[in-house]
């Protein structure tokens, strides 16, 4: 379940790349950007500005396996909590 989340693409996600900015939304010599990520509820998949296509993952984006891992327990912690309701719904 973890790795289907993949197919959910969020945007929003704050990342470097570059330095064509104003010197002042600089952040150690790279502009701030919003990216592109994919998997929910956190995404552990990220576009890399610098030299990924946008808005398409691929090997040279930014993979997350700790992100990867928390979506994981996430979807398992979801499908146990309605695997022991469903148990208790049907015992009344």
């Amino acid at each position: 379940m973890g790795l289907l989340s993949y197919l959910i693409a969020t945007p929003e996600h704050l990342v470097l790349a570059g330095n064509m900015c104003e010197t002042a939304s600089q952040i150690r010599g790279q502009c701030l950007h919003t990216s592109t990520g994919w998997g929910w509820p956190v995404a552990f998949i990220v576009d890399n500005l610098d030299i990924s296509v946008i808005n398409h993952p691929g090997e040279e984006d930014h993979f997350s396996p700790g992100f990867l891992a928390v979506d994981i327990l996430f979807y398992f912690a979801v499908l146990t909590l309605l695997s022991e309701l469903s148990i208790r719904f049907r015992r009344r």
